[in-house]
């Protein structure tokens, strides 16, 4: 397992013995991953909006937070499709 979570990092002191499950359960607490699911902590998908937002690459994004390059375009044309500033109204009659 990779202790600084950075994809680049040749480090030999961050590495340390774990499973596969030990690997998903790190990437789990450090935010990058949400169970099985390709989901998001919302923390990761408002930095990768504004990265975007400024200019940056796919692969700077991914490099940035962490995540999968091939994750990057898809989590943006979702986002962009969800309007975050009227959340979804519960209603007493359903």
């Amino acid at each position: 397992m990779h202790s600084c979570h950075n994809r680049l990092c040749i480090n030999p002191d961050h590495l340390s013995l774990g499973t596969g499950k030990d690997n998903m359960q790190s990437s789990i607490a450090a935010g990058r991953r949400v169970g099985r699911k390709r989901t998001f902590k919302e923390e990761i998908i408002k930095e990768v909006l504004a990265l975007r937002d400024v200019g940056y690459s796919y692969s700077e994004i991914a490099e940035q937070t962490g995540i999968s390059p091939g994750h990057v375009p898809g989590l943006i044309r979702r986002e962009r499709k969800i309007d975050r500033s009227h959340p979804l109204e519960v209603r007493g009659d359903i």
